[in-house]
């Protein structure tokens, strides 16, 4: 009752000074690495990608980070928190996460200190030229090759020797891990004669060990950062026997526990350490157990008692809100992991995870884990912070949709895990069926009504009683109702303007209802229907928005497959345009796929936050394709599912959305690749 009430007193302040600056405290996070800086400060909601001006001489900053590399013999590690152009419009968010979860991890600051010149710039035009002569001819003219936040690996000479981009999983350990590999592979440094503890700083793991042989905690640590859980543990029993302070066990036999993604045992250990560390994973450990209101608690107890540590400015980034009412930090909205994966490393280029189709049972293993780790206290999938188009008002229903498409994943995945599944899902359905979380008349409604369909309907075809069906079905009447009452005169639903993609959506999960045993009026599929030919072109194009007609083959590519088989199960089309669509979208999946992870419109119309809607809608739509296209097309759709995982289980489009987004709507489209 105490952690209840201090958690409302948490969320009541965090509502009350959500418009109010950022204090200083978390902005201290990465302030322990002398940068060699631009200086830059970076701009959030910049749709124009712009860079903010500098003060600082490009060149002569590119001089003198060369000139030091040279002096010290160390490599350039060069972070790039914005690439100049329009890549990213909220960049300035996932460069708040890189600072907290990142450059204020203990492992990276020492790592960073003893073995790079530390460059710390936006990647501008003036760097940008510099940069592009040590790549090929063939480097340079590829788009999309960084995505901001990104880490480059440079000799002295200013060549490229390694690189590490589109970063979405803000795991310390992982990172640590690769910069441990990128040296070892480009600046293999003997290890000096130094402490063991020293040159567990340093990352020289090995030499590390010899010297720690005799202290069993510290070598613990140093399996613990190298992904040797079981080592790591079985090194805390020994330093028990050797005698070392208990709260000081707690926190490394704790850590360890997290990072084997034993969450309720960490909680348990965790409890017992007494340092700010120790509380700092605690509050971990109590968010991923469902319990996000007793780690504010635990958050806002550090910003009081620990604000001289990092773990203080950690703490006040999780609980200051910024004005799209989330948190500056990672951890509150899933986004900073402390599990280890179990990813290589060495030679990454990105936090993806690629697999292989013959992976996928593990790919969706994991995905499920992680999805039951990101539930909050009350049922909802709250990680989104997409807040902008046109202000935090819409965030319910943007909640519910990605709540409604989560349940209706794990529903379909409950095999993976019977026992946490159906406990999600006790909580989860709760939430749905309480209209009070809805925002009325708001952008997203037509998704937090359709995606609600889309699980009451799998509801309903879990349940063997009839009464329970007949109450599914009543429940599925009334949101049909509600969706017949916001689809406009032209036939078209709007998410925030009358659009194809969103009114063909709405038509797919109405159609499923209505299988289901719901009551859809034939006269809303036709105006739907009506909708979307209005806005196709005489070569089968979708448009972007209502009122126009078509768009070329690239832009439209996402968005035809699922208006065309809306109107395919309407009878309003021929199969013949239908599978022409189909094809269509998977000729252009990859350059969909490079700007998958971008938050703007950095191709043309083509946006990352489109990826997953345009995917799992268009493997919704391979069931009608005949047997020998649907085999190929379900192939397809499993190999690319398989390279896009990241290394923490979820899976992403735009940070925005958040990660549950993503995660449940790969879950959908894979459980749909394996059909029958």
């Amino acid at each position: 009752m105490i952690y209840r009430a201090l958690a409302l007193a948490v969320v009541a302040a965090s509502v009350a000074f959500a418009q109010e600056p950022a204090p200083a405290l978390w902005s201290k996070c990465g302030s322990e690495i002398s940068w060699m800086s631009d200086n830059r400060p970076l701009r959030d909601n910049n749709q124009g990608g712009k860079l903010a001006k500098t003060e600082v001489d490009l060149e002569n900053l590119w001089s003198d980070v060369r000139a030091k590399a040279k002096e010290t013999g160390r490599p350039i590690l060069w972070y790039i928190p914005k690439v100049e152009g329009s890549h990213m419009y909220r960049g300035a968010i996932l460069d708040h996460y890189m600072d907290v979860a990142v450059w204020s991890d203990e492992a990276v600051v020492e790592l960073v200190k003893r073995r790079f010149v530390p460059l710390r710039a936006a990647c501008a035009k003036e760097l940008k030229e510099e940069y592009l002569k040590s790549l090929t001819d063939d480097e340079k003219k590829t788009r999309f090759r960084l995505v901001e936040p990104a880490l480059v690996l440079l000799d002295a000479d200013g060549k490229e020797l390694w690189h590490l981009q589109r970063i979405r999983t803000f795991n310390a350990d992982f990172i640590a891990a690769a910069l441990r590999a990128a040296l070892d592979k480009h600046d293999a440094v003997a290890a000096p004669d130094a402490s063991g503890e020293d040159l567990m700083k340093g990352g020289w793991f090995e030499a590390a060990a010899k010297k720690l042989a005799t202290e069993p905690l510290k070598l613990a640590e140093l399996r613990r950062r190298e992904g040797k859980i079981d080592d790591a543990l079985k090194l805390c029993d020994a330093a028990v026997k050797a005698g070392a302070p208990a709260p000081d066990i707690a926190v490394v036999r704790g850590r360890a526990l997290l990072s084997a993604g034993r969450i309720r045992e960490a909680k348990d250990v965790l409890r017992k350490a007494t340092t700010p560390e120790g509380a700092y994973y605690l509050a971990h450990a109590e968010r991923l157990t469902g319990s996000d209101d007793a780690a504010r608690v635990i958050w806002a107890k550090l910003v009081e008692t620990a604000a001289d540590t990092r773990w203080g400015w950690r703490a006040s980034a999780n609980t200051t809100p910024h004005t799209d009412t989330k948190a500056y930090g990672p951890a509150a909205v899933c986004f900073e992991d402390v599990v280890w994966s179990g990813a290589p490393a060495g030679g990454a280029t990105t936090t993806r995870w690629e697999r292989t189709p013959a992976d996928l049972p593990d790919v969706a293993k994991r995905a499920v884990a992680w999805l039951l780790r990101a539930q909050s206290s009350n049922g909802g999938w709250e990680d989104a912070r997409y807040a902008f188009w046109p202000n935090p008002e819409i965030q319910p229903n943007v909640h519910m949709a990605v709540t409604s498409l989560a349940c209706a994943a794990l529903l379909q995945w409950r095999d993976a895990d019977p026992e946490g599944v159906d406990l999600a899902l006790v909580k989860g359905e709760k939430y749905i069926l309480d209209d009070r979380k809805l925002a009325r008349g708001k952008n997203e409604e037509c998704y937090a009504e359709a995606y609600r369909l889309l699980y009451l309907s799998g509801r309903h075809a879990s349940l063997a009683d009839g009464a329970a069906k007949k109450k599914m079905v009543g429940l599925m009447d009334g949101i049909v109702g509600n969706l017949a009452a916001i689809q406009d005169q032209g036939g078209f639903w709007a998410h925030e303007y009358p659009n194809p993609f969103a009114t063909a959506a709405v038509l797919q999960m109405l159609q499923k209802a209505r299988k289901a045993g719901a009551t859809v009026n034939d006269a809303i599929l036709s105006r739907g229907s009506d909708a979307l030919k209005a806005t196709k072109d005489e070569q089968g194009r979708q448009s972007y928005s209502a009122g126009n007609k078509g768009s070329n083959d690239s832009n439209s590519s996402g968005r035809n497959a699922m208006s065309e088989a809306a109107l395919l199960e309407n009878k309003a089309t021929d199969r013949k345009t239908f599978e022409a669509a189909m094809e269509q979208f998977w000729a252009f999946l990859e350059r969909r796929e490079r700007v998958r992870v971008c938050d703007f419109h950095s191709d043309q119309e083509l946006a990352g936050f489109f990826f997953w809607n345009n995917f799992y809608h268009t493997t919704e739509a391979v069931a009608l394709l005949e047997e020998k296209s649907r085999e190929a097309a379900n192939a397809r759709a499993a190999a690319h599912l398989a390279k896009i995982p990241e290394i923490d289980g979820s899976f992403i489009d735009s940070h925005e959305m958040g990660k549950s987004y993503g995660t449940a709507a790969a879950l959908l489209s894979l459980k749909n690749c394996l059909k029958k």
